[in-house]
C-alpha cells in the first residue's frame, strides 16, 4: 500500500499511474478523497480555473470515470479510516505547520508504515521534508502524472 494525494488517486482511477506504482494498493485520506468529490460538483468558471487544478481534471473525466470516483473499486483505491491516528494528524499539523490534508497524509503513511506519494512535485509541502527527519515516515515519492 502507498498513501497518495488526490492527483495520484486520480491517476490510479484513470490508469495513468506509473508502472512501478500500478501493483501497489492506492490509499487516500478522507480529505484528499473529498477534494476529488468536490471537483465533481464544482462547475467552476473557465477563466478562474488554471490548468492542473484537481477540479478541472475531475471535470474533464469521461462520465464512466466520474461514476467510478463516486463508487471507488477497492482494487483501485481505498479511502483510509483516519480515526486510529487522528491525534497524530492534529500533532503533525501543529508541530510542522502543515495543512490538515498534508498532516493527514503524513500520519496515515507513518501509521501504516508506507511511503507517501504525490502526483505533482508542486504538491509536496516544503515542511514535509522536515517531517522526514523528525518522524518515522519511510519516505516521499513523486511522479509527475499531471505535469
Amino acid at each position: 500500500m502507498i498513501v497518495c494525494d488526490e492527483y495520484s488517486a486520480l491517476a490510479a482511477l484513470t490508469d495513468k499511474l506509473p508502472q512501478e506504482l500500478a501493483q501497489d494498493q492506492i490509499a487516500v485520506t478522507p480529505t484528499a478523497y473529498g477534494r476529488l468529490l468536490r471537483g465533481l460538483y464544482n462547475p467552476g468558471k473557465p477563466d478562474q480555473t488554471t490548468p492542473g487544478q484537481i477540479s478541472q481534471l475531475v471535470r474533464q473525466l469521461p462520465p464512466g470515470d466520474q461514476a467510478a470516483l463516486l463508487d471507488l473499486d477497492p482494487l483501485v483505491a481505498v479511502v483510509l479510516d483516519t480515526r486510529p491516528f487522528l491525534n497524530s494528524v492534529a500533532r503533525l499539523s501543529v508541530e510542522y505547520g502543515l495543512s490538515w490534508m498534508a498532516a493527514e497524509m503524513a500520519a496515515a503513511a507513518i501509521h501504516h508504515r508506507v511511503f507517501l506519494h504525490y502526483g505533482r512535485l508542486d504538491n509536496v509541502p516544503p515542511r514535509m521534508h522536515t517531517l522526514l527527519t523528525g518522524e518515522e515516515l519511510l519516505g516521499i515519492r513523486v511522479s509527475e502524472v499531471w505535469a
